[in-house]
């Protein structure tokens, strides 16, 4: 929210705000709209921990498609 406010973006209650990280290990973060550098380190962890995530669930589906022996486009092959 500082970052929003010392561009003098206003803020109100249920407003939906953005922001790009610039450098994690000191929390420097800019708005969206005005973000021209990001730290790539810390986004590729937050995306490798997405992946993970995700992965989880679809490997779930896979278990529980081949338990009751329904076919999917993985295993029909």
């Amino acid at each position: 929210m500082q970052a929003h406010l010392k561009q003098g973006i206003r803020l109100a209650p249920g407003i939906e705000i953005g922001f790009m990280v610039e450098y994690a290990k000191k929390w420097k973060v800019n708005p969206e709209r005005t973000a021209s550098k990001f730290d790539a380190g810390y986004c590729g962890k937050l995306l490798h921990k997405a992946w993970v995530e995700a992965a989880f669930v679809f490997q779930q589906i896979a278990k529980f498609c081949a338990l009751n022996s329904i076919k999917t486009e993985a295993n029909a092959r």
